[in-house]
């Protein structure tokens, strides 16, 4: 294996022939070896696939999988079997502390806008839990996770949070203004956490995404 930190090179061995035997391959590999070329880009990802510069490629965006499917590129969509994507709080921020809030945010989250906006079937659905329904230990939370605007103001309202001039809650002289830094290893990260700041917008919080 040569190794230059943008591009890792794997050359098959000719004289490997310890495979298990309940493999159907025996003797050598069927290839020379394989090329990995990191790029982190999106688009020059997906372009090295579609010029036929790449084979394959890792971790398509949903709104490139059209056009790699109208090229016959098949498209294989493993699903997790740990944590889903969620927002999780610092336990020292006072903003949140009351488990009124942390309650209002919750239910302030559309989790179903965000699958149909951003994301295709080939991704799981709406989640039913903090982790995925093929993990051990898994239990259905979904009716504790249902989007409702209307409960969600009502929970800022009993924490003491007042929805002030400029439409962000105020309480004690301080704005119910969070600030959440982007997941990069997440799809489409930064567009999730903007469509959730969007939703919470309308309950009177602010929700500023970071890099």
């Amino acid at each position: 294996m040569k190794n230059s930190g943008v591009k890792s090179i794997l050359t098959a061995r000719k004289d490997f022939h310890q495979w298990p035997k309940n493999i159907a391959q025996q003797g050598p590999a069927n290839l020379d070896g394989i090329k990995i070329i990191v790029t982190p880009e999106d688009s020059v990802r997906i372009g090295a696939l579609l010029a036929g510069q790449a084979d394959f490629i890792r971790q398509v965006q949903a709104y490139d999988e059209k056009q790699a499917q109208q090229q016959n590129f098949p498209i294989y969509a493993a699903p997790t079997r740990g944590i889903n994507d969620s927002i999780s709080f610092r336990p020292d921020n006072s903003l949140v502390s009351d488990v009124n809030v942390r309650q209002a945010l919750l239910h302030a989250t559309n989790a179903q806008q965000v699958v149909k906006t951003l994301f295709s079937p080939n991704y799981p659905g709406q989640a039913t839990s903090v982790i995925a329904n093929s993990a051990a230990g898994y239990v259905n939370l979904s009716d504790k996770l249902k989007y409702d605007p209307a409960l969600a103001k009502q929970l800022l309202d009993k924490a003491g949070w007042q929805v002030g001039s400029d439409g962000i809650r105020e309480k004690d002289g301080k704005k119910l203004a969070l600030t959440i830094y982007e997941s990069l290893p997440q799809p489409q990260n930064k567009e999730v956490l903007q469509l959730v700041a969007q939703q919470w917008r309308q309950v009177g919080v602010a929700l500023a995404v970071s890099r």
